[in-house]
Parts: structure tokens; sequence; C-alpha cells
């Protein structure tokens, strides 16, 4: 996988102008396209050369001449690198880069460049996963189109949390993987996670923003299930935290049928027998179709449910009884 990076030092230095349409970070300026027109100031950095000997090209083009150069920006064919340089020398002394900030009249980013999850109510452009409550998690997100012209960074604006570089483009989608300093992941959270993703096509820029607790982003890995006649057995994800009697999980049960009659209910919890970290329950109507099995977490009940498990590996066996010849317990379900 190929990593995409385009590096922005730090937010020292931010200048806003014009009510927060306009934004300068390190000789980047970021200007909102609703704005439009819009002056903005551009400075050449540089002790070594006196104003009357500097002058400022875009795309070989002469803009002007002196250390600071006003610019008005009326559209996209005004975005770009401006580049200052000496008149004596022609040495490139600094440069500047005007980025038109994607954004509507109501504040949101207009037409944006990646694609929605549209399973998702608000349709974010894009989100994070955690599996367990370790404080690892993970971030991604899909363009529209692969374009060698698209660059990402992805920082944490609050929260104690770092991310890596993102990578990608691994069947379309890109992932960055970020990690939260928890000391205890027992620990009530206080302070929510802030994420921002950052995109640059070309001189395009738009910023998507992320803002959650652990707790709210958890999606568990898959369940491993196995079916011995009516006698349905699986284990907790084994990334999901432990000891599993505190982590608790909450246990949804799905039989295909053919022709196709479909069902699912969630597990109560009483009516599950625990063997370690085996749990297990039965129902005589399991050997009629293909049972499958997935988990959320118990206490979060806005979090996501996990994927569904692949198929419950049947294994052959005659008996529904222990050798102590108490009946397994009944799988007792609430319809969902």
């Amino acid at each position: 996988m190929a990593c995409v990076l385009l590096i922005l030092i730090s937010v020292l230095g931010l200048i806003i102008h014009s009510e927060g349409k306009t934004e300068e970070i390190n000789n980047m300026h970021f200007v909102e396209a609703t704005a439009l027109p819009a002056k903005i100031m551009l400075t050449c950095n540089t002790s070594k050369e006196p104003s009357a000997l500097v002058y400022w090209v875009k795309n070989m083009k002469l803009e002007g001449n002196g250390k600071s150069l006003e610019k008005n920006i009326r559209g996209y064919p005004d975005a770009g690198k401006y580049v200052c340089r000496s008149n004596t020398t022609g040495a490139i002394l600094s440069y500047s880069t005007v980025y038109i900030k994607k954004k509507n009249d109501n504040g949101e980013v207009a037409e944006s460049i990646l694609s929605p999850f549209k399973e998702e109510s608000n349709r974010p452009y894009f989100k994070c996963t955690a599996n367990n409550y370790s404080g690892d998690f993970k971030c991604f997100w899909k363009p529209l189109e692969q374009n060698s012209n698209l660059n990402f960074t992805i920082k944490v604006t609050s929260g104690n949390a770092v991310c890596d570089v993102p990578v990608g483009p691994e069947a379309g989608m890109y992932t960055a993987s970020c990690r939260k300093g928890i000391p205890c992941p027992s620990t009530e959270e206080y302070e929510e996670i802030g994420i921002a993703l950052e995109v640059f096509h070309g001189f395009e820029y738009e910023e998507h923003t992320h803002n959650f607790f652990i707790k709210d982003i958890l999606k568990p890995d898959a369940v491993e299930c196995q079916m011995e006649n009516s006698l349905l057995t699986w284990t907790p994800p084994k990334t999901w935290s432990t000891p599993a009697s505190y982590y608790r999980l909450t246990y949804q049960i799905k039989m295909v049928q053919h022709p196709r009659r479909d069902w699912i209910c969630e597990v109560d919890n009483a009516m599950q027998l625990q063997d370690g970290n085996s749990l297990s329950c039965h129902n005589r109507l399991f050997h009629r179709g293909t049972i499958y099995i997935r988990s959320r977490d118990h206490y979060s009940r806005n979090s996501a449910w996990s994927n569904w498990s692949e198929p419950c590996r049947k294994q052959s066996g005659k008996q529904d009884i222990h050798e102590d010849g108490i009946k397994n317990r009944q799988c007792e379900c609430k319809k969902n």
C-alpha cells in the first residue's frame, strides 16, 4: 500500500481574516468558496533581499514585485502556488500556497470528493471504529474516484490521542490507525476525542471532523461459533477486552431457512451457559437452517453491531444433554 501524506507543520501563527472566511497557516492560505472574491496578502519570508529586489510568479507568470503581494482571489484559477524569487539571482526565497476551501452557505462541505457512508443516519464522509476498550481505533474514508492529486492528513484536535500517517488505497479505502492514552480501559471517559480529516485535491481543500468517546465507536470483531445438532456454542471475539464477564457483550442470532424465512433474535443473557470463555445455548429449530451470530457492547446501546459471523460450523453429534443428564439451557430470544 502506498502512503499518502501531506505534511502540515503546526497551527501556530494562525491568521484569520474576513470573519473567518480566509485563514493563513504557515504560508498556506485558505479561502472559503462562499467568500469569493476575497483579498489576501502574501508575504515573502526573507531577510536577505530588499523589497525592491524580489518578485512573485505563479505558473511562470509574473504576479508582482516586492516582499508583499496583495492578491484578489476570484475563483479556482487564482488558487495555486505563488513563488517569491530574487531579482538578482533568480533563486526561490519562499512560497505561499492558496487553497479554495469547499464550503456552502450552511458551513458544510460542498460537493465533497469523498463518498458518504450511506448506511449511517448522518451520512458521514469518514468514520472511526474501535474493536475493544484498549484505546486503539481506526479511521477510514473512500474517495469517489482515485486521483493522483489527492492527499490526506489526519490530526487530533482534542483528547489525548495520536494518529499514524494515512495509508491506502486498499479496495478504494484509506485508513489511519490511532491510539488514545488510556491508563485503565475501565476508567470513565470525560473528554471526547476530536479528529479532523483534511483533504487536498490539487488546490481544493475540504475538512471533515468527528468527535466521539471510545464507547460510542465500538464495533466488535466477528464472533466464532459452531453448531452440534441444536446446540450453539460461541466465544467472544479474540480482540475483545477481557475479562468478558466485565466487558459484557449482547448477542443476536440469525437463522436463514429455505425457502427464505429468516429470523433474528437477541439472546437473553440469563439463558447463556458459560464454560470458561465459551458460551452456549440450544434451540431445537437451529438444525433447520443456517445460523449466524453477531455482538455489540452490552452497556453502550448506541454502539455498532459486529459483522455477522461466518455460518456457524456444524459438528457431528447425537445428544442434546450433558453427561450429568441436565438439558442444555434453552436459547430464549427476544424477537428483534
